[in-house]
């Protein structure tokens, strides 16, 4: 082999393994930024999920105190029906 083959070999060596490097930092920058992104959407999710069991809770709340509303209501319909019923029979 001559000198000039090696040392074109040797250039091309290089050139790759810069090449490489390259790739690799671009590629370790990528999974940076999607490990960040992954991050940013796990804290959103956990905001979400809370905000969602916030709600839910919100909800049950609020239907029991329809139910109460609702009971409140027809005892009150009903003591005024036997007022009323009471009243016209007399």
């Amino acid at each position: 082999m001559r000198l000039q083959d090696i040392n074109e070999e040797l250039k091309a060596a290089k050139d790759s393994v810069k090449a490489a490097r390259g790739r690799e930092t671009s590629l370790k920058e990528e999974v940076d930024s999607l490990n960040h992104e992954l991050q940013r959407s796990q804290k959103t999710q956990k905001r979400l999920q809370a905000e969602r069991e916030e709600r839910e809770q919100e909800i049950q709340e609020l239907k029991q105190q329809i139910r109460r509303l609702s009971s409140a209501l027809q005892v009150s319909n009903c003591q005024q029906g036997g007022i009323t019923h009471h009243v016209t029979h007399l």
